[in-house]
């Protein structure tokens, strides 16, 4: 697996999805790497909306024709997360290229991929109203990554890093970037996911890792990328696309 199409914040957007597909049909990617679905979700009762699963069940079927192994990631408003867990497991029985990557590492032909979605922070951990992940969830959850020994290890996190990658927070983001910057400065993966707003899209590097935000897919933006070459990611809008820089 070398080319990988990337988008994030979806944001519960159809267009969007459409969009993304037909990214993926044209590129011929060897793995697609997505997260958070869903925007704003207000699950007082601990239910998830008639709407949002219906949103769910559109997005497990448009990922389904992708011929490629496609890596999810639930974001902050993907919840509750016990109906979330539930409706792509039933996803996954019917479609073995999909594969939810939080807490959940993936592992095959020399590559590694887990995720940690949700607000990182230093002490909350919630799962029914947001999406919120503490210090100690997070070291526990990615500790296998310290001892891997694959040839491509890639971490994504819904919450993007400190500096030029999350510039531009929108009101709806209130994960800890200090803290996001830290958990991949201790694992040094091969390619940190990181989902930012579009106005900070882009490549950065955090020590020996690259660090890709995506932009919200809600936007129209995606990018692609080989992992030979990752700091030379293309960047792909609804109708253009630009290098990065």
């Amino acid at each position: 697996m070398k080319r990988l199409l990337i988008g994030g914040r979806l944001d519960g957007q159809l267009d969007a999805l459409g969009y993304f597909i037909n990214q993926g049909e044209h590129h011929q990617p060897d793995a697609v790497c997505v997260g958070s679905l869903w925007a704003a979700s207000h699950s007082v009762d601990r239910k998830m909306s008639l709407r949002q699963m219906d949103f769910y069940r559109e997005f497990f079927l448009a990922i389904k024709t992708t011929s490629c192994p496609v890596f999810v990631l639930p974001g902050e408003h993907d919840v509750p997360l016990a109906d979330f867990a539930r409706l792509i497991m039933m996803a996954e029985i019917d479609n073995p290229n999909l594969h939810c990557v939080h807490v959940t590492p993936y592992r095959s032909a020399g590559m590694h991929v887990v995720g940690v979605g949700g607000d990182l922070n230093e002490v909350i951990d919630t799962w029914n109203d947001r999406l919120r992940c503490s210090r100690s969830a997070v070291e526990y959850y990615l500790r296998h990554l310290t001892r891997t020994s694959v040839d491509h290890t890639i971490v994504m996190l819904t919450t993007p890093p400190s500096g030029e990658l999350s510039t531009a927070f929108n009101s709806d983001m209130a994960g800890d970037a200090r803290l996001s910057s830290e958990v991949i400065h201790t694992l040094h993966p091969e390619l940190a996911i990181t989902l930012g707003e579009t106005e900070s899209r882009g490549v950065s590097r955090i020590a020996s890792t690259c660090v890709l935000n995506p932009g919200r897919l809600s936007d129209g933006s995606a990018a692609l990328l080989n992992l030979s070459r990752p700091d030379d990611a293309c960047f792909l809008d609804a109708n253009v696309s630009t290098k990065a820089g």
